[in-house]
Parts: structure tokens; C-alpha cells; sequence
């Protein structure tokens, strides 16, 4: 059954960016952009040959700006939820979680520590804590009021008995991710909003098996119909 799923969801992806890939593109470059920033400068600064001391506070940087972009990374929830909804997304959208920073400043603090945890003892369980608090920027994008342990319980909810599934979801599109240096790197403008949009269909899956239905606050419920046999 999950099969037929899977490819209702890509399908569905493709539709959604289908005349919007490019913005979509452009909106996971906004999303990213503070790590971007950081890895060009620190690109250059390696360029120029400079003391191990400058490239250590580099590293370290790039690791605080990883934590200081979730606000980011959930408002492109934000974004990818409304664009797999009625469509009314808008590049701001990205920018629309600046009042919940700390919140989820918090969050991103104790998700990262627990993978990186798990990954030091087996790397397996590092695997398993990142797949099970996977779906926790869509949760926040939902529920700002949510806090760190809230938004971490729910997403294990979603994710409990569905781990191996989503990892072998991201796994479907490997061939594109081999393809992608073939083509000197261009691909990614369509890939990065497919995958992103298909990954977004799936936290819109998870929520149709745990609660029967698919939709979000950004939906208007009567303009999301429900086929009980897909939930796409």
C-alpha cells in the first residue's frame, strides 16, 4: 500500500511546484541562507590560508548558524504547507517565525543533541532519533505555542512505526541525487523543491494515519477533499 502512497506523494510534489520551481528554489536558498553565508566566508577565509585558530571559530560558527537558522527552516514549513494546500504561499513565509526564535531555538538545541548522542554511541540510534524527530519544524510550523517537548512528543507520535518507511522514501529519490553531478550541479534547482515538497506530502501522510486527515491549519478543510483511498 505505501508503494501506491509514495507515488501519489511525488506525484503530487511535481503538481505542486509544476510553473514554481524556480521561487520554490529560491525559497530554500532563504532558508539556508545564513548557513550559505557562513560556508562562502568560511570558503574564502580557508582560501587565504589563514591560522587553524580562524578555521576552528569557522567550524564553530557554521554550527551556531545551523542552530540560529531554525526559525528559518520552519518557516519554509510554513511556506512548503501552504504551497501543498491551496497554493497561497508567499516568499515572506520563511521569515514568519522570527517571534517563536527562542522557542525554537530550544527545540532545534535538544533535537541536535539527541541525535548527536545517538550517533556517538552506535550511529544507529543516531539514525533513529533523527527519523523519529523528523517531522518536528512541520509540528512547530502548526503549533508555535507548542514547546520544545510537545512539538519532539508529537513528531515521535507521527513518526512511531514509520521510521524505516520514511527513510526508504528519502532513499526513492537516490538516483536523482547520483545524477545531480552530471549535470554540473543544475539539477538542484528542481530537485531540492521536489524532494522537499514530496517530504512535506509525506508529514501531510503521517498526520491522514495517526488522526484521518491530511489537512493543516493553512487548509481551509472544505477545499481539501479526502479520498479515503489515498491521501492525495
Amino acid at each position: 500500500m505505501f508503494s501506491e502512497e509514495r507515488r501519489n506523494m511525488k506525484l503530487a510534489a511535481r503538481k505542486s511546484i509544476n510553473g514554481k520551481v524556480l521561487s520554490v528554489f529560491w525559497a530554500v536558498i532563504l532558508a539556508n541562507i545564513i548557513t550559505i553565508a557562513i560556508s562562502v566566508i568560511g570558503g574564502i577565509v580557508e582560501g587565504i590560508k589563514t591560522s587553524n585558530a580562524v578555521s576552528s571559530f569557522f567550524s564553530v560558527l557554521s554550527f551556531l548558524g545551523f542552530l540560529a537558522q531554525g526559525f528559518l527552516s520552519v518557516g519554509f514549513c510554513v511556506y512548503l504547507l501552504k504551497l501543498t494546500g491551496v497554493g497561497n504561499e508567499e516568499t515572506s513565509d520563511v521569515f514568519s517565525q522570527k517571534r517563536n526564535f527562542v522557542n525554537i531555538l530550544k527545540t532545534r538545541i535538544v533535537v541536535t543533541v539527541y541525535v548527536f548522542i545517538g550517533l556517538i554511541l552506535l550511529i544507529v540510534p543516531g539514525i533513529i532519533m533523527a527519523l523519529k524527530y523528523s517531522q518536528t519544524n512541520y509540528v512547530l510550523a502548526e503549533h508555535p505555542e507548542y514547546n520544545y517537548k510537545q512539538a519532539m512528543q508529537e513528531s515521535a507520535r507521527l513518526m512511531e512505526g514509520c521510521k524505516w518507511e520514511f527513510l526508504l522514501f528519502n532513499l526513492s529519490f537516490i538516483l536523482w541525487w547520483i545524477a545531480v553531478p552530471f549535470t554540473f550541479m543544475l539539477l538542484l534547482i528542481y530537485l531540492l523543491p521536489y524532494v522537499n515538497t514530496a517530504n512535506t506530502n509525506y508529514y501531510r501522510y503521517l498526520k491522514y494515519k495517526v488522526y484521518k486527515d491530511s489537512t493543516t491549519v493553512f487548509d481551509p478543510v472544505e477545499n481539501i477533499p479526502i479520498n479515503e483511498s489515498s491521501v492525495f
